[in-house]
């Protein structure tokens, strides 16, 4: 199994963490996109390992809770959200 690089060499150095700690202070963005969980992490929609560069453009970002960011990050896709799923 190959070892995933440190966070910072992975592109959430300061600037993100700043960044994503203000968009999760949003009370619109307290909830997990996903699961309605208490949201922890930004999660981005289209993945920055395809798309490096949507990684600060927040119209690529939804809040996220650990447990469905680490799903998303094994199955390499974003997870239908919840406003998806009530259609």
């Amino acid at each position: 199994m190959r070892k995933r690089g440190s966070a910072t060499s992975r592109g959430y150095d300061s600037t993100w963490r700043r960044e994503a700690a203000a968009f999760l202070s949003d009370p619109a963005n307290r909830l997990c996109a996903v699961c309605g969980r208490p949201a922890k992490v930004v999660m981005h929609i289209h993945s920055i390992r395809l798309r490096p560069d949507l990684r600060m453009n927040k119209s690529n970002w939804r809040p996220g809770c650990h447990s469905c960011n680490a799903k998303e990050a094994v199955l390499g896709y974003a997870l239908p959200s919840l406003a998806s799923k009530r259609k």
